[in-house]
Order: structure tokens, then sequence, then C-alpha cells
């Protein structure tokens, strides 16, 4: 009995070494594995419904729809700092008129956020999604994170969190490269 226990343990390490040594030797370029970034710059905008201040209900497709290209800033009511860098970067987009600017705001207590908004003095109109189901249906959730999308509802680029002044100055050379490529 204790044979067969002891050539089933070095058959069960055989077949787990072989197991191992399949999962380290295949190679990440040969099944590329994309980004959660990348990958959500390739899906289509889903069809997600959000709410003004008023309580108006507008979809993400509605506000993409009204431009050729709209720039999408999700973010959770918070003070730290890539929060309010990414406030400003969205004035800013938003003064120079290459995109619309939108905010997309997610919390669980339209309450609380509304009045968290009201104190940030966010410089472009916001939408609240109580239920995350933007982010969710995207498969991602980080935020703030920027979304570039075309009236037709594809998203173009994705952006992270951005902080430092040599990011500020990458954020804005990847979206004109963007934009001059969607134009």
């Amino acid at each position: 009995m204790t044979r067969w226990r002891d050539a089933l343990i070095v058959l069960l390490l055989i077949l787990n070494g072989a197991l191992v040594y399949r999962i380290l030797s295949s190679s990440r370029r040969s099944h590329p594995v994309p980004e959660p970034l990348e990958y959500i710059a390739r899906v289509d905008l889903p069809d997600v419904e959000l709410v003004d201040r008023d309580g108006q209900p507008q979809t993400v497709r509605e506000l993409a729809a009204q431009e050729p290209l709209t720039l999408l800033i999700v973010f959770s009511p918070s003070d730290c700092p890539p929060c309010l860098e990414e406030k400003n970067l969205c004035g800013e987009v938003a003064r120079l008129d290459i995109v619309a600017v939108y905010g997309i705001g997610i919390s669980p207590s339209p309450e609380e956020f509304w009045e968290w908004e009201s104190r940030m003095d966010i410089p472009v109109d916001v939408y609240l999604d109580t239920t995350f189901a933007f982010m969710d249906s995207m498969g991602f959730r980080v935020t703030p994170l920027k979304l570039l999308i075309s009236a037709a509802g594809t998203v173009l680029w994705v952006d992270p969190p951005r902080l430092s002044p040599a990011e500020v100055a990458a954020f804005w050379e990847d979206l004109s490269r963007v934009v001059d490529a969607a134009s």
C-alpha cells in the first residue's frame, strides 16, 4: 500500500511540475493579455442611464452622440490629488472646445455626491451613476478615468489618472494625437 501511495505522490508531483513548466514557459508575446486600459479602448460604449443634478435621466450613448468626440471623465467623490487634478484637466479641455467634456460621478449616495460636487466646483456638466453600472459594464473600475468616445459610441482612447506635471503634459500630447487621428 505504501508503494502505491508513494508512486501516486511521485506521479502527482510530475504532473504538477509539468503544469508549472507549461505555465511558466508560455510566452506573454504568443498569448498577449491586453492591459485593462487597452481592453476598454476596444469596447463599445455601454448604454447605461445616468442622472443629472435634477434627477433627469440621460444615457451615456446620448451624451456621446451630441458631438463628434466626447471626453468622459469618470470619478468618485474624493479629495484625493488625482481626482482634483482630473477636475482641473477636464476644465482645461472643455475651455479649448476640441471635444465635448462631461463628468460622470460614481457614488451610491446622490445626496453626498451632489454635496461634494458643489464644493468642488467641477467646470463641466456632471452626471451621476448611483449603481456603478457604467464602470461595471466595462469590466474595469479605476477612478479618475478618462474615455474619449466617438459619436457612434466607440471608445477611442482610455487614459489613466495623471498626477505629475510630466504625466499631465503626456495627457495633452496623447489627447491631441488621438483627436487628430479621429478627425
